[in-house]
């Protein structure tokens, strides 16, 4: 079962990039039994692509991924995950939730080490109110 998950992972169009690359593992994530309840679900479909953001919005609707622009903003790039969490400046007044030493330099793998939770239980807690505090989801 868990090689066939892995591989649904690997040839899902919704799981793109991020969302493979920081769920590793097959099994229940640790901030389930240590996050209070209001913040649970919003990280958990945050990460699973379930909110709002033109990425998730447009691959619903049919846009190419390419035109799947940030609304919030002004940069012309794709409103994705890594954009909204590390750089938008919509939500720059929240960013000081995210860990510094995640947000500079802005880069894929930094966002990658986030999403994986694989950090203390406290910043866990600072993304989920990031995240809820967006109401993106």
């Amino acid at each position: 079962f868990i090689n066939q998950w892995r591989e649904s992972l690997e040839n899902s169009n919704k799981c793109f990039f991020f969302y493979r690359n920081y769920k590793r593992d097959f099994g229940q994530e640790r901030y389930i039994t240590f996050l209070p309840d209001i913040y649970v679900l919003q990280l958990m479909k945050f990460r699973c692509s379930n909110h709002k953001l033109a990425v998730e919005q447009g691959r619903r609707n049919g846009t190419p991924r390419e035109e799947r622009l940030c609304s919030q903003c002004d940069m012309n790039v794709l409103g994705d995950e890594l954009h909204f969490v590390l750089e938008c400046p919509a939500y720059q007044q929240d960013r000081p939730l995210i860990p510094l030493n995640f947000r500079r330099p802005i880069s894929t793998f930094n966002f990658c080490r986030l999403m994986s939770l694989k950090i203390s239980p406290k910043n866990v807690l600072k993304l989920a109110k990031f995240v809820k505090a967006s109401k993106l989801v």
